[in-house]
């Protein structure tokens, strides 16, 4: 089987962590993080999200 990864958008996170829930794009993230698909950031997203800050 292929691992398949999903890049996801920053809008789509900014509404999945608003709880969103009724939002398509936010239940389809929903949905591949339950099955387990492999969920990237690139860099730019990161900083975005997280405001700069470090783990």
């Amino acid at each position: 089987m292929q691992m398949i990864r999903v890049l996801v958008d920053t809008t789509v996170w900014v509404d999945f962590f608003d709880r969103k829930e009724e939002l398509p794009h936010v239940l389809k993230l929903k949905e591949l993080l339950i099955k387990g698909y492999d969920i990237c950031l690139c860099p730019v997203i990161y900083i975005d999200e997280t405001g700069g800050r470090t783990i």
